[in-house]
């Protein structure tokens, strides 16, 4: 269980809150509530008010909760990804299926891997075939597997589910990554052994208004170059990300 949380519902005493600056809400309307449940540590955007905060409360100010807050996701969880071969898959189209099949391709290469995608977090490798499995044509079943809310989860989930694959013998894990996420900072401090691009359509325009923005999103994910990519070249906006790659 982890002792940072965002959400003020799931505070428990001695526990740090971060309130999160969102777009919808801000997360200093609910300082109040956290500090009722017990959180003896608030970090937030603003300044520490004249009141209402009692002495024995840290209060820390720091320039981007939702960057904070994913340091402190990965230094709660031994910062896992550190120690799996981390894959990042974006794109408008596609990052499921290419997300789904890489996994597998891990698997039967026997570098076992969990997968965070649209619809499901698997935090095991499939469990092994048994002769009979193998005799009447029976596929290999998952284990450890949930429903997903976000294509990408938050950066507390996300550290917690790439802890969870360490400790159920996983050596790699394949996720897709969006937009949203990108943006948001949910997957900062997460080290990737590679990343890939699969392509650029006109999407979630009511999030980033303009393409030049989505395309600006997924781009961090590139950029500065820290691991290998695979880069789709039959799309305008991959060849365009190919070439700022090269001149950076």
């Amino acid at each position: 269980m982890s002792t940072v949380k965002c959400d003020s519902r799931l505070v428990q005493p001695g526990d740090t809150f971060v309130a999160i600056s969102g777009a919808a809400t801000d997360g200093l309307r609910f300082v109040g509530a956290a500090l009722q449940a017990g959180a003896t540590e608030i970090v937030s955007e603003a300044p520490r008010p004249t009141e209402g905060v009692p002495e024995n409360v840290i209060w820390r100010t720091v320039a981007d909760t939702r960057a904070e807050i994913a340091e402190l996701a990965c230094r709660e969880f031994g910062d896992p990804s550190k120690s799996l071969a981390v894959f990042g898959v974006t794109g408008t189209n596609g990052k499921t299926t290419t997300a789904t099949l890489l996994r597998k391709i891990l698997n039967d290469a026997h570098i076992p891997a969990g997968l965070v995608s649209t619809i499901s977090n698997i935090t095991a490798p499939p469990r092994r075939r048994t002769l009979i499995d193998r005799f009447i044509g029976r596929p290999a079943t998952e284990r450890n597997e949930t429903v997903a809310t976000n294509t990408t989860p938050g950066p507390l989930e996300l550290q917690s589910l790439f802890a969870e694959m360490l400790r159920n013998g996983c050596q790699s894990a394949v996720m897709e990554v969006s937009s949203h996420a990108i943006d948001q900072r949910r997957i900062a401090g997460t080290h990737f052994a590679g990343v890939a691009f699969t392509n650029l359509t006109q999407d979630h325009l009511d999030y980033h208004l303009t393409m030049e923005n989505y395309y600006q999103a997924k781009r961090k994910l590139f950029m500065p170059p820290q691991s290998p990519a695979a880069i789709n070249l039959d799309c305008p906006y991959g060849r365009r990300l190919v070439d700022e790659i090269k001149a950076s």
